[in-house]
């Protein structure tokens, strides 16, 4: 019977040889799936927590390791819930129905792994070398004080019950709550 429900349950083991799923869920093509994966170089749960530990022990927070249905998932199964949710925007409950565990665990995984992404990837240079800059840049006349050209990415998020939460996701152009 477990056998039969695994089976069903949505997981990266059933997924991974679809190309076309696994790209629309994450927009990543397999091959670059697995370059991340290594770049990340996970191999236990406790290097994306230790990462993490790492990071709040240096902001003087005191670090508490969830328990529940986590360890259920597979560590590949917890970072195509991250993707997922930052691909295609689905809620908590939707992955934590679609994955077979409560919405407070998705959450929870979900935190974690943007946490680990974010030391991860800060890690990688942002910004060319200044003579790189300088030689792709539009003519001097037509934008002499212009550098760099930003654009912003707005990442929708779920409405919290805390106002105070609420109002830091709050934005003038937006009625939903945003991050950018």
């Amino acid at each position: 019977m477990e056998v039969c429900l695994s089976s069903q349950l949505f997981r990266f083991q059933n997924i991974k040889e679809d190309s076309a799923q696994l790209e629309f869920l994450t927009s990543l093509s397999r091959e670059n799936w697995d370059c991340l994966w290594n770049f990340l170089g996970v191999q236990s749960n406790a290097d994306v927590i230790s990462a993490k530990a790492a990071d709040t022990e240096q902001a003087g927070r005191k670090v508490v390791q969830g328990s529940g249905r986590e360890g259920s998932l597979s560590l590949q199964d917890e970072l195509l819930i991250t993707l997922t949710r930052l691909r295609l925007g689905r809620l908590n409950k939707e992955l934590a129905y679609l994955f077979g565990i409560s919405d407070g665990t998705v959450s929870r995984i979900f935190n974690k792994w943007i946490n680990f992404l974010y030391l991860r990837i800060d890690m990688i240079p942002i910004w060319p070398e200044w003579d790189d800059v300088a030689a792709s840049m539009p003519s001097k006349r037509t934008c002499p004080d212009t550098f760099v050209i930003v654009d912003a990415t707005e990442l929708f998020c779920e409405i919290l019950s805390s106002l105070s939460l609420q109002s830091q996701l709050y934005s003038k152009s937006s009625t939903k709550g945003t991050q950018r």
